[in-house]
């Protein structure tokens, strides 16, 4: 990978320089190299590079760079908008350093680590036994929700068989009341006032 700089412009107002450029390669370059590849070019930190973007035209193997390149670290985040993915990274680095001080520090300690670890053996089956009471209760509380929960279910199949019957008399007296009405329309020699008198009977 190649870069052969076109253009560079000094912005005293923003403390850095603007920078476009060529880059000859096979595949896309990645922002990583091209950070690597600028920082050793200008001798400076990568921290204080923003890389604007890489541009590439299809089929050919030349991309356009622009960059800027800032006096310090603060004059690029003041400026400089980042990105989720430059956010992430930034977080990723902190924890990795975090957690490499943390491994440090506990192997610079290991013989503390031991003293302590016979004191706090006696203490934990004092724990063990209070665990224990408090799996004991929740377990109470359980067996008293299945037996209000049985009783729930009963009743409401008790309900349930209650609620066929009712539906079994509705539809007789729905059926009866059919009957009724098509006995009065089958007889047509029948006058009116004999089918309201024959019901009243």
């Amino acid at each position: 990978m190649e870069l052969e700089i076109t253009q560079e412009k000094e912005n005293g107002l923003f403390n850095r320089k603007e920078i476009q450029g060529l880059i000859s390669a096979e595949v896309a370059p990645r922002r990583e190299d091209v950070l690597k590849i600028l920082a050793e070019k200008f001798s400076v930190p990568q921290e204080t590079i923003k890389i604007k973007g890489i541009h590439g035209k299809f089929g050919l193997q030349e991309f356009k760079l622009e960059a800027n390149i800032y006096k310090s670290k603060e004059d690029k985040d003041q400026l400089e908008v980042k990105k989720k993915k430059e956010i992430e990274a930034e977080k990723r680095k902190e924890e990795e350093t975090t957690k490499a001080e943390e491994v440090k520090a506990v192997s610079d300690q290991p013989a503390q680590d031991h003293a302590p670890a016979e004191a706090t053996a006696p203490e934990a089956p004092e724990e063990k036994p209070t665990e224990e009471t408090k799996e004991e209760a929740p377990a109470e509380v359980k067996e008293e929700s299945k037996e209000e929960s049985k009783e729930e279910i009963k009743e409401e199949s008790e309900g349930k068989s209650d609620q066929p019957d009712q539906e079994k008399s509705e539809e007789k007296n729905k059926e009866e009341g059919r009957e009724m009405k098509e006995e009065e329309k089958g007889d047509p020699d029948k006058e009116p006032s004999e089918i309201k008198e024959e019901p009243k009977e």
